[in-house]
């Protein structure tokens, strides 16, 4: 089956919070670091035992992994 057979994706949750961080000073004020996004979107219908991780890195974020180039969900 192909990806565009399968119809929109469901979720049964979509959820985010922070993990870690504390306030450091800088020359601009107090400001959150070594904090980190996390966003967990859990599908209606699970097909796998085991969840999907995703961490980025080289300078990006994780909003890298909310939308397709091409549209796509």
């Amino acid at each position: 089956m192909q990806t565009s057979d399968r119809g929109p994706l469901i979720l049964a949750a979509d959820q985010h919070f922070f993990v870690g961080g504390s306030y450091v000073s800088t020359a601009d004020g107090e400001v959150m670091s070594g904090q980190m996004y996390v966003h967990g979107m859990i599908p209606a219908e699970r097909r796998h035992a085991l969840p999907i991780v995703m961490i980025h890195g080289m300078g990006q974020t994780g909003t890298n992994y909310l939308a397709t180039a091409d549209g796509r969900e």
